[in-house]
């Protein structure tokens, strides 16, 4: 069994309040934005009707160039995925299928203000894209 368990999308805003109102439309109940230092961008996380996954909102501050780059880019769009996980170990162990695949770290773990302090961090993954590794308190 895996240790790794579905938690959210992320999408990538530069229109959080339209991106809100959308969810809404959707059946989606939005929380408040907050601001996140040590990711320099602002967040929000909407819970959908029953079988809709989570969706994370997530605006990066003027002074986060590498996903203001990416929205400019690409415009509002589903960037990650996230997996909770007991630890970092045992979901990295998870990801690498065997060490068959070169797991690259985008952002190591950090404390994230929208999880009370729980370390999330951030890897490119093959054949899955951009994975946020979420460590829940056992």
């Amino acid at each position: 069994m895996s240790p790794l368990v579905f938690h959210h999308v992320g999408l990538l805003t530069g229109l959080p309040e339209l991106a809100r109102g959308r969810l809404r439309l959707l059946g989606y109940d939005c929380g408040d934005p907050l601001y996140d230092p040590e990711q320099d961008v602002e967040l929000c996380m909407c819970l959908g009707p029953p079988g809709a996954p989570r969706m994370e909102l997530v605006t990066p501050k003027p002074t986060n160039q590498a996903l203001s780059r990416l929205l400019r880019r690409k415009d509002d769009y589903g960037y990650h995925v996230c997996y909770s996980t007991p630890s970092m170990a045992e979901g990295l162990e998870a990801l690498n299928g065997g060490g068959l695949d070169r797991i690259i770290e985008v952002m190591p773990p950090k404390p994230a203000v929208l999880f009370n302090g729980a370390l999330v961090a951030f890897f490119s993954v093959p054949g899955l894209g951009l994975v946020e590794l979420l460590e829940q308190a056992r």
